[in-house]
């Protein structure tokens, strides 16, 4: 059974994994993968998806927040998963604020 805030991982994919594992061996780091690598494939994925935008992990990170303030979290939760100080959340915390308001005002 999964700690709180974990999801238990789908058998296919530890039998994907060991297949991983068994093919590259790796020694130190289990994927080898740059940060800017990750961002090109994050953006064929959304190419490839037809999102009519450049999908990019800021992207996801804002979309995320502005899900969780809408969903009702609280704003010192938000602000730790994002990683945030106090002084930044006093800026970002706004931008978010504004972006679920102009999203209220579009469906409305």
């Amino acid at each position: 059974m999964p700690v709180q805030g974990q999801q238990e991982l789908d058998s296919d994919w530890l039998k994907l994994f060991d297949l991983y594992m068994t093919q590259y061996s790796p020694k130190t780091t289990i994927f080898n993968c740059t940060s800017r690598n990750l961002e090109y494939i994050l953006t064929d994925i959304g190419e490839g998806a037809g999102i009519p935008f450049k999908l990019s992990f800021e992207v996801m990170r804002w979309t995320c927040a502005v899900r969780d303030f809408r969903a009702g979290l609280e704003e010192n939760h938000i602000r730790q998963k994002l990683g945030l100080s106090e002084i930044s959340w006093h800026e970002t915390g706004g931008k978010i604020r504004k972006l679920v308001e102009m999203q209220t005002k579009v469906q409305e």
